[in-house]
């Protein structure tokens, strides 16, 4: 082993670790050691009033659906991820978010009659995301394949009284190729990744997925910039409205996160996710807290 990889693997691999697992799951080409592990407990939290229609253009939520106006979009989350080193090159990988989303609306029947306030909540579990990542090449610039299954659990995926699904309640199939690099030795990294997810269902169009990532680590901080892009792989038709359907839909984010390392197992972090545009989707900023433990 070089004296280059000596020195990078003492003062950097760590941060890097922490750094890329702190973000959303499949962040990172880098795979656990083995029988190390890596858990992220993260809250967060969106309202909004807005969505995408299938042009791209922001309006109220169902605004062109009559007689329903004052629309409004809560979701709170509790979210585990999960990585474990099977190997030194394999790590299986599962993510699990647990939801409570609360829809509300006005009911207006006729301009004369009383308008009826109405509220849905639907809440549990939402779809079990379960996949291995193989690290084809390692290094100062890891190459990486990661494929799996995302599960529905048990929902109703046509809630009652028009309330917002937990998930689609089909079963996908996704795969992606992961790279990164190290920047030593300024304390810094880039990841990105490329995939694609086979959605099962009628209508419900496949999609491709990718997302670039910069990173800062100075001493036990992070800080760090991704972008991350779900498209339809075709066209996203008409629908009524992105908070009664989690299908055919484009979204472009922009996330912003900082972190701090207490201990070298020990981890939080904040982060915003706001959508830069979309189609068939909710405009707004999610909100994130996170603890982080590995091993």
């Amino acid at each position: 082993m070089s004296a280059f990889v000596k020195l990078l693997t003492a003062s950097s691999v760590a941060a890097l670790v922490l750094a890329l697992q702190l973000s959303a799951a499949h962040a990172g080409a880098w795979v656990q050691k083995k029988h190390g592990y890596f858990f992220k407990l993260s809250g967060t939290y969106f309202y909004s009033t807005e969505e995408y229609d299938n042009q791209g253009n922001i309006r109220e939520i169902r605004e062109d659906e009559p007689g329903i106006t004052n629309t409004s979009y809560q979701e709170v989350t509790a979210t585990g991820y999960l990585e474990y080193g099977v190997t030194e090159r394999l790590t299986l990988v599962s993510n699990l978010p647990f939801k409570i989303i609360t829809s509300k609306r006005t009911e207006i029947v006729d301009p004369g009659d009383p308008f009826r306030n109405v509220e849905v909540v639907t809440g549990g579990l939402s779809d079990l995301t379960i996949s291995g990542r193989f690290l084809l090449s390692g290094g100062a610039i890891p190459i990486s394949l990661q494929a799996g299954a995302k599960v529905p659990l048990g929902y109703d995926a046509s809630p009652p009284d028009q309330g917002a699904p937990l998930g689609s309640g089909k079963v996908d199939i996704e795969g992606f190729i992961l790279a990164g690099a190290s920047l030593y030795p300024v304390p810094a990294y880039l990841t990105g990744q490329f995939g694609y997810r086979v959605r099962s269902g009628t209508g419900i169009a496949d999609e491709y997925l990718f997302q670039l990532e910069f990173g800062l680590t100075p001493g036990p901080w992070l800080f760090k910039a991704t972008l991350d892009g779900l498209y339809s792989a075709s066209t996203p038709p008409p629908q009524g409205s992105s908070t009664t359907t989690t299908t055919n839909l484009d979204v472009l984010k922009i996330i912003p996160t900082v972190g701090f390392s207490i201990t070298p197992r020990f981890g939080i972090g904040a982060e915003l996710i706001h959508t830069l545009e979309g189609k068939n989707t909710v405009a707004g900023t999610t909100y994130v807290v996170a603890v982080v433990l590995s091993r």
